[in-house]
């Protein structure tokens, strides 16, 4: 799926909101969301990945992409089963990353899926890097009055970090990106699919923007504009009341309830 001309310039008005007037950023905002939307009208026809599998999924892959000796093998295949809106998000960092990772020009993008092909000798390093925004260390649960388990390192995926109920339970690892963990723990499932549509349409915001969108419930946000729009191009019913819905539901997880 492709936006149209006019889709696009809706792409730019909204982004042209909060002071964004860069083509590079507006073309991979659209290009993410015609993604998103695509996989969406996919999985609605024939079984998806909520957000959280997929999380779950990601999380796996960065502790074999972070192993001592990396399974080149299974990444590789691992990756290519990846949903197309979730691999074009982890090569699109891919893309960014590469030169400072590896101190030359990122490999040439002729075709999607092409991180899966990439050299075996820097496959696990920049799946690694790509994959996870940083990190945050989540203290151990608690093991009677004056004990606890201990502490883990886990891998900010998307703004997420399993366990982390509350931003103040979750440690940022010195240099990982500032931003709020969302929850992934305990919670009610994230299966309504509207809201995990706006889940996606949040990680195409963050990957453009590289911040978080702000709240709001209305399309008096940019963020809620693009929401809107969105859901007017699927025909999608009520986006104010999922939108509504969504952010309860990321309000409640901030408080760890």
């Amino acid at each position: 799926m492709q936006l149209d001309s006019e889709q696009h310039a809706w792409i730019q008005k909204i982004l042209a909101r909060t002071g964004v007037t860069a083509p590079e950023a507006a073309a991979a905002l659209a290009r993410n969301v015609a993604t998103t939307m695509s996989d969406f009208t996919t999985g609605r026809e024939g079984g998806d990945l909520t957000f959280r599998k997929i999380h779950d999924r990601l999380r796996k892959l960065w502790r074999l992409a972070d192993e001592a000796d990396p399974e080149i093998g299974i990444i590789r295949g691992k990756l290519r089963t990846l949903p197309k809106a979730t691999l074009n998000t982890i090569e699109t960092r891919a893309e960014r990353l590469w030169p400072i990772i590896f101190s030359e020009p990122a490999p040439i993008v002729s075709r999607p899926g092409w991180l899966c092909d990439a050299p075996k000798e820097k496959l696990a390093e920049i799946v690694r890097r790509s994959i996870a925004g940083g990190g945050v260390v989540i203290p151990g649960r608690r093991r009677g009055p004056y004990k606890r388990s201990q502490p883990r390192y886990e891998p900010l995926i998307f703004g997420v970090a399993r366990g982390a109920r509350v931003p103040s339970e979750a440690t940022p690892i010195e240099g990982a990106r500032v931003v709020k963990p969302d929850v992934i723990a305990n919670g009610r499932p994230r299966d309504d699919e509207a809201i995990v549509l706006i889940m996606w349409l949040a990680v195409n915001w963050l990957e453009a923007m590289e911040q978080t969108p702000a709240p709001g419930r209305s399309d008096k946000t940019p963020f809620g504009e693009l929401v809107h729009q969105v859901f007017s191009w699927l025909k999608l019913p009520d986006s104010t009341g999922a939108l509504r819905r969504y952010w309860d539901e990321y309000k409640s997880g901030q408080r760890g309830s």
